[in-house]
């Protein structure tokens, strides 16, 4: 009898967190998915580039965000042409500020500056999920759209991967998310915090200001005809 009542008391608890509880498993899932060979080391094609931000990072994380000036980068792999120093024009080194505050506070290996593009990517799947749902007013819709994410082998590959393409998705798709917010009830909070994560997305890398071409035409067409 004690069992039969212990499943009444789970089965509503289950029917009524359903969403949140599959939300989770789809999180944990690309958790499981991201953090394969998180501690690979630094070799092949795509990890040149890695090398670019994790030495900046290091040498943030060693020398200060402000030795060359208004956070500045330096790497060490140098060309023909470049500073000896490191130093380098190049875009607004967010990824590597990033890392190099996790690297103050947890130490400099390559499992935790993998693991700060993992919490990005999975951010990316969860502000997919919200995106969605808040666009077609769909849990069904919202909750595919999320496993797709969790699935996307580019995303996947990327995630453990240092590049600026993890925040800028990441920022890109929260961006979008108050965007579609502000189209519904026209609140100035969502608006601001729009911009504010547009701009850190376009910081990080620029082609991500394509999320300005659709906010355009649904926002930008209404205010130029009225």
């Amino acid at each position: 009898m004690s069992e039969v009542k212990e499943d009444k008391e789970i089965f509503p608890i289950l029917k009524k967190n359903w969403k949140l509880i599959f939300i989770l498993l789809i999180l944990i899932f690309a958790f499981y998915l991201r953090v394969y060979h998180i501690d690979y080391p630094v070799v092949g094609y795509h990890n040149w580039k890695e090398t670019h931000y994790l030495t900046e990072a290091r040498n943030f994380e060693r020398d200060g965000f402000f030795k060359y000036g208004f956070f500045v980068p330096a790497y060490d792999l140098l060309g023909t042409n470049d500073d000896k120093s490191g130093v380098h024009p190049d875009t607004f080194p967010i990824i590597s500020i990033i890392l190099a505050l996790f690297f103050k506070a947890f130490g400099t290996s390559l499992v935790v500056a993998r693991f700060v593009g993992i919490l990005f990517s999975m951010g990316t799947v969860a502000f997919t999920y919200l995106f969605v749902k808040r666009i077609f007013k769909r849990e069904d819709i919202a909750l595919v759209a999320a496993a797709v994410a969790t699935m996307n082998p580019l995303l996947i590959f990327f995630s453990h991967n240092t590049q600026l393409v993890n925040p800028g998705i990441f920022f890109m798709m929260v961006s979008a998310y108050f965007f579609a917010g502000f189209i519904e009830n026209y609140n100035s909070k969502d608006l601001i915090l729009t911009s504010i994560f547009a701009t850190l997305s376009a910081l990080a890398k620029y082609p991500f200001l394509l999320i300005g071409i659709p906010m355009f035409f649904v926002f930008g067409i209404r205010i130029i005809k009225s």
